[in-house]
């Protein structure tokens, strides 16, 4: 089977597997009542209550392929001075498949791992050496297989669902449906995944799968889904990256009031005869941040579109017609990414479903990404070139044998890059010196000081 792992991270050797602690699985309930039902059922669990700290220690434990595990690793320290923990899961070559590293806490946690193959993991909990620690632990907590859960099934009318404390898998069927929860967005999980949102709300909380939903209600709040997939698309073909939030929303308002297609390629066949949907396309292909990630001639502008959208290099005879479509006028710049995109995800010969995969791998992982951004500071921190070079770096990695189920970890690590102190002195600097890199911005929209209009 095949599954993520991060290279860029060292592996485990085979001295510190063979010197592993193993933890073994007992029934868990909530203070340890195993009356109560709930999605985790049993628990693997290590404590040192000493003084004495742990530098580099190794666990293990045995996983059930497909079954869900939540690591989380404490170094709780005296006086409020925190190490830096650096929680990594590996398998069972010791290469990584996910870590944590919030160093703004004592607590790393990596949530919701699902397991590739039965057999045996590895776990180093990134305990600091220091005389100020005084309770290390470490814990897991397998779900059980996930009760089928309630079925909600709309109509065909707009219906609102009204999400309840339970598994539930709802389907809004036919019309706008909407699925309501009472609550804030911040502190849910929404993890695109096909044709599902997965939303949950913490490590051990209820699923909730939804399908044919266009809205999500967060205590009042709606966040729009309608043409997330679409939206996610143009992004990904014009930008290399996922969508902001207010991105987002604006382009799904822009979409749903022209009453678009829903598809890549229906919208790339109406581009010459709806102007509207033509001057939304144009907006993208014409913004200063797709110039500047694709430039040269015709063939150079052609294979850097590929490279971003498939991660390869155009075969020579796609090369010829799309290079040769520009030169004749048949296919502007501007329509190019997006009919690229579409090709690729109708495409059904042997490369073509590869691609499509890609595609469809690069929109859950983009969604992800952006469901993510649920605060004010973390949808403030998306702006700028290295933020857009953190997102371009998150999508690049995708292939089509990714499963966003497996990127938790890569999408957390990006959006801590974007969201980490900058000093005054790289703020604006990337962008204006020389011009070099690509800035976001709201496509169609000037910036505030009017430098993007000057390019």
């Amino acid at each position: 089977m095949h599954y993520l792992t991060i290279d860029a991270l060292p592996d485990l050797s085979a001295a510190q597997m063979a010197s592993a602690h193993v933890l073994t699985f007992q029934p868990y309930g909530p203070f340890g009542d195993p009356s109560v039902v709930q999605r985790d059922n049993t628990i693997a669990y290590f404590q040192n209550r000493g003084k004495t700290a742990f530098d580099h220690v190794t666990f293990a434990f045995d996983a059930v392929q497909d079954r869900s595990y939540s690591l989380s690793s404490d170094n709780n320290a005296n006086n409020n001075q925190y190490p830096f923990l650096v929680l990594q899961l590996y398998d069972k070559f010791g290469n990584v498949v996910a870590y944590s590293n919030d160093n703004l806490a004592a607590t790393d946690t990596v949530r919701d791992f699902v397991a590739p193959y039965s057999g045996k993991f590895y776990i180093t909990p990134g305990w600091d050496k220091s005389p100020f620690s005084s309770a290390l632990s470490i814990a897991i907590h397998g779900d059980a297989v996930r009760p089928a859960g309630e079925n909600v099934i709309g109509t065909a009318a707009d219906d609102r669902l009204t999400a309840t404390a339970k598994n539930e898998n709802i389907d809004g069927g036919a019309g706008i449906d909407t699925v309501v929860y009472k609550v804030q967005q911040v502190g849910y999980s929404i993890v695109k995944h096909g044709a599902e949102l997965r939303v949950q709300a913490g490590v051990f909380a209820d699923l909730d799968i939804l399908t044919n939903i266009e809205k999500i209600e967060f205590n009042g709040k709606p966040l729009t889904i309608t043409y997330n997939d679409l939206a996610q698309s143009l992004y990904i073909a014009y930008f290399g990256r996922a969508a902001d939030p207010k991105g987002l929303a604006s382009f799904q308002d822009q979409l749903i009031g022209m009453g678009a297609p829903r598809s890549a390629n229906e919208l790339a066949a109406k581009y010459a005869l709806d102007p509207a949907i033509k001057g939304l396309i144009d907006s993208f292909g014409l913004s200063a941040e797709s110039k500047l990630l694709y430039q040269g001639d015709s063939k150079s502008f052609v294979d850097a579109i590929f490279h971003n959208v498939l991660n390869r290099a155009p075969a020579e005879s796609g090369l010829k017609f799309w290079s040769e479509a520009i030169d004749s006028g048949v296919l502007t710049r501007a329509n190019a990414s997006l009919s690229i995109m579409a090709g690729a995800q109708s495409n059904t010969s042997p490369q073509g479903l590869l691609d499509s995969t890609t595609v469809a791998n690069k929109i859950d992982v983009a969604s992800t990404f952006t469901f993510a951004l649920d605060t004010v500071e973390r949808a403030a921190a998306y702006s700028g070139s290295a933020a857009a070079a953190a997102a371009r770096g998150l999508l690049a990695s995708v292939t089509n044998e990714t499963d966003v189920m497996y990127m938790h970890a890569p999408i957390t690590a990006a959006i801590n890059t974007i969201s980490a102190p900058r000093t005054s002195g790289d703020l604006n600097a990337p962008e204006r010196a020389g011009h070099s890199a690509a800035a976001i911005e709201l496509v169609g929209v000037p910036s505030a000081d009017g430098w993007f209009d000057s390019l």
